[in-house]
């Protein structure tokens, strides 16, 4: 015997009205993503510096120099793209 969902009673009393599927705006994930991907940029940050800070040479200031542009391009590229533009997306 097959019972239909939308005939269940629910443990409040009340019987189900509507869908129970809300949907998302896509922004919301491309937020997500973006922060999960410089979140994690940020975190290998950290340990680099720590690690070329005591080898203390020039070489180790251009390779995170040239981490943290590659990171802000990333960011500019976002930026003016419109990525971020919650305000007028929604």
């Amino acid at each position: 015997m097959k019972v239909l969902l939308q005939d269940i009673v629910l443990i409040g009393g009340l019987e189900p009205v509507g869908d129970a599927r809300m949907k998302f705006d896509i922004l919301y994930y491309v937020i997500g993503i973006l922060y999960l991907i410089f979140d994690l940029e940020i975190i290998f940050l950290f340990p680099l510096a720590t690690v070329l800070f005591s080898l203390g040479s020039l070489l180790a200031f251009w390779v995170v120099m040239i981490f943290l542009i590659i990171l802000t391009i990333g960011f500019l590229y976002e930026f003016f793209h419109g990525a971020l533009d919650i305000i007028n997306s929604i």
